[in-house]
């Protein structure tokens, strides 16, 4: 498998571990010391007050993400991610990618979309797998941190 494809694996294989609940398998997609940060935007579900939340470390991660989001999925609920076309630059054994997302929760009768937004990620190749060293979630008009690398041009 090429570089590529490989990257391309890893991005799909983060919205299904995760939607799956399969915790152990997601964490390897990141580095020891990767940095997790998710960027709340101009949606605001009722009655909440989202603010910036980030995590540093494969550990912390996945112990944050996992409690966060068990309440997701029970045999009545499912949150779905959904990933847009990704653009993805390599160079040597490090990357940067950006692809849209939608995510859905999902019950019985019902289908809602709980959060749009983009993934800016970097990713490291180690020991000849690649690896998220960061991967930043901003929904639709969130504030942008400094050093972010903007979606390339033409």
């Amino acid at each position: 498998m090429n570089d590529l494809d490989a990257i391309r694996r890893v991005m799909a294989l983060y919205a299904q571990l995760l939607d799956d609940g399969r915790f152990d398998e997601w964490g390897q997609l990141f580095t020891e010391d990767a940095e997790w940060i998710s960027l709340p935007g101009i949606y605001r579900p009722s009655g909440t007050d989202p603010q910036p939340w980030s995590e540093r470390g494969r550990t912390q991660i996945v112990k944050t993400v996992s409690e966060f989001t068990k309440g997701l999925r029970t045999a009545e609920s499912r949150g779905m991610h959904f990933g847009g076309h990704p653009i993805i630059d390599i160079h040597g054994d490090k990357a940067n990618a950006w692809w849209d997302f939608i995510i859905a929760h999902i019950t019985p009768g019902a289908l809602d979309v709980t959060a749009t937004g983009r993934y800016y990620a970097r990713f490291e190749k180690q020991g000849g797998r690649w690896r998220f060293s960061q991967r930043v979630s901003a929904q639709q008009g969130a504030i942008l941190p400094p050093g972010l690398i903007p979606v390339p041009g033409i």
